[in-house]
């Protein structure tokens, strides 16, 4: 037999050991459970309503919260490692420096939501909206956003290399002034926003291809790896930037500014519409 404690009315709840966790939330009236610090790995806790509960710092690796009502609930700093949210409300959910590495978001509601410095790599946001929500210095390497809805979001020092960006939204509010965030894709138009600054910035392996890159300042930026198929980089600034092992089928570089940028051989072909090639 176990108690839960509601955190905020301090009243309890019974755990009959006969039931499975999941039972005994259905079964109560109770809101708002603390379950902060408790082992639930692998907890099917599909459907159920865990709105204002506090699970921060919860093992809670490889459970699942399949159609969960799960508003304001706090998973802080809270270890969700493969956890599945696939269709839940986490409307206004607190997220901050959690580990969510592989966790599925598909089609969930995730508005409001707060992501701050939480590790989202390899996870998948298909199709989720996170209109509104905060992933400053949240870590996005390699993860699933196709679809998904940034409006609104800020996404100032999100790290996102290796990320799918295909026909995600997103908004001139979703970066400061400063041009933190590196990759811009509005309203899935597959275009950098004319004023976003990615001078220096870190793309390597981002996928580019096809993408409206006029005029873009990419000063001493790290491309290795990514996919230029078919960009246009007419008259962009591509001074010392790096190119190494880049797809650059297609694309074109029309008076473009290439002095000291560094390509290899494997970078184009040879019909490709590049006028210089600079070689390390």
């Amino acid at each position: 037999m176990a108690i839960i404690i509601n955190y905020r009315s301090k009243k309890t709840i019974v755990w009959d050991e006969n039931l499975t966790l999941k039972e005994l939330l259905e079964k109560s009236t109770i809101e708002a459970v603390d379950l902060e610090y408790a082992n639930l790995y692998q907890a099917d806790l599909g459907g159920v309503n865990l709105s204002y509960a506090n699970l921060s710092n919860t093992f809670l690796a490889r459970a699942c919260f399949y159609s969960s009502k799960l508003r304001f609930t706090e998973f802080k700093k809270s270890d969700l490692r493969g956890t599945k949210f696939l269709h839940a409300d986490l409307r206004g959910a607190d997220f901050s420096h959690a580990d969510l590495e592989g966790a599925y978001f598909w089609d969930a509601d995730i508005r409001g939501s707060n992501l701050e410095g939480a590790n989202l790599k390899r996870a998948n946001l298909e199709g989720s909206d996170f209109r509104g929500a905060n992933f400053y210095r949240a870590d996005l390497t390699g993860a699933y956003l196709e679809g998904a809805n940034f409006t609104g979001a800020d996404l100032r020092e999100t790290d996102i290399q290796d990320t799918k960006l295909e026909k995600i939204i997103i908004d001139d509010g979703t970066y400061d002034n400063e041009g933190n965030i590196k990759i811009y894709v509005i309203a899935s138009r597959r275009s950098f926003h004319e004023s976003a600054d990615t001078k220096g910035a870190k793309l390597d392996g981002v996928d580019l291809s096809y993408t409206d890159l006029i005029k873009q300042n990419f000063e001493g930026a790290d491309l290795s790896g990514a996919d230029l198929t078919g960009a246009d980089l007419s008259y962009a600034n591509l001074k010392g930037a790096d190119l190494k092992c880049t797809n650059l089928e297609d694309t074109n570089f029309k008076e473009a500014n290439l002095e000291g940028t560094i390509i290899d051989d494997g970078t184009y072909d040879e019909e490709a519409n590049l006028r210089t090639y600079v070689l390390l």
